[in-house]
């Protein structure tokens, strides 16, 4: 096609209505699950289960390479047409089964290859303190990336979200340049890993969230919770916005980072 006289190029994906339509997506996912939502967790382990098995198979437990990922997706292939089923899903039929089993095979083995270990760290951030620094900082060192996702309620909160969006992601750019950062209306883990660039491995999370991140995704092996031990002292910003409140500049630079106390009367500003 033209524009502005010049010949551009164009990859266009041709979708079925209803792959733009998620509350039709999800009547169509629906006619293929279990009636019984514990059978259809059970037959997803099962899935994932002969999907791990299928790679261990093929790779001994030795890391793919990116360059064999291609190969190893053909040979995957080989391996799971022969593969004989030893469960059945009661709305499926053998050739869906296998098809789900393929999907968990390019998305476990694909999550191992390197470069794709990334990791998720998720917060209201108001503001970004020492704490979640000391959370992302160890990330940063475990992990191959870092996806830091801000949460912001449909509703606004002047209480404890008084910090608009923009700002927020400005001040962690002045730590983190590089990092990606998206925004969720809810801790949905899963929404949000969706919303992600990069592949995500482990969720950093606080002691006080770390149980119910591990409940979330107990169903889903792939994926692990990193606890980071934590006190009030460095990680509230409730403590931050009540030194603002309170005009307390010094409790606010112990609480900051120095590259952050130049906000300090923009933040004055939303707060008092």
């Amino acid at each position: 096609m033209k524009h502005n006289g010049k010949t551009v190029k164009r990859i266009l994906k041709f979708v079925q209505s209803y792959q733009n339509d998620q509350a039709a997506r999800a009547i169509i996912k629906g006619k293929y699950k279990e009636d019984n939502p514990e059978d259809e967790d059970l037959y997803w382990d099962r899935v994932r289960l002969a999907a791990l098995n299928i790679i261990q198979n093929l790779t001994h437990g030795k890391v793919i390479k990116y360059s064999q990922f291609p190969e190893f997706l053909g040979n995957a292939a080989m391996e799971l047409k022969k593969y004989k089923l030893d469960f059945s899903h009661s709305k499926k039929d053998n050739l869906q089964i296998k098809d789900d089993i393929a999907g968990q095979i390019k998305l476990q083995s694909r999550k191992s290859l390197k470069g794709n270990n990334g990791s998720l760290i998720l917060g209201r951030f108001q503001p970004l303190t020492k704490g979640h620094e000391k959370m992302i900082n160890l990330a940063k060192k475990e992990s191959d990336s870092v996806v830091i996702c801000i949460i912001r309620a449909r509703k606004p909160d002047l209480e404890k979200n008084p910090i608009p969006y923009d700002l927020q992601v400005k001040m962690i750019k002045e730590i983190y340049p590089d990092a990606e950062i998206i925004t969720h209306s809810t801790a949905n883990l899963f929404s949000i890993m969706q919303k992600a660039s990069h592949n995500i491995n482990t969720i950093y999370a606080g002691s006080d969230r770390a149980s119910s991140y591990r409940n979330t995704i107990s169903r889903n092996k792939e994926l692990s919770v990193r606890e980071v031990n934590r006190s009030d002292d460095d990680i509230s910003a409730t403590r931050v916005r009540q030194a603002i409140k309170d005009n307390d500049e010094k409790t606010f630079k112990q609480l900051m980072n120095k590259k952050l106390w130049k906000y300090w009367d923009d933040l004055r500003d939303l707060i008092t």
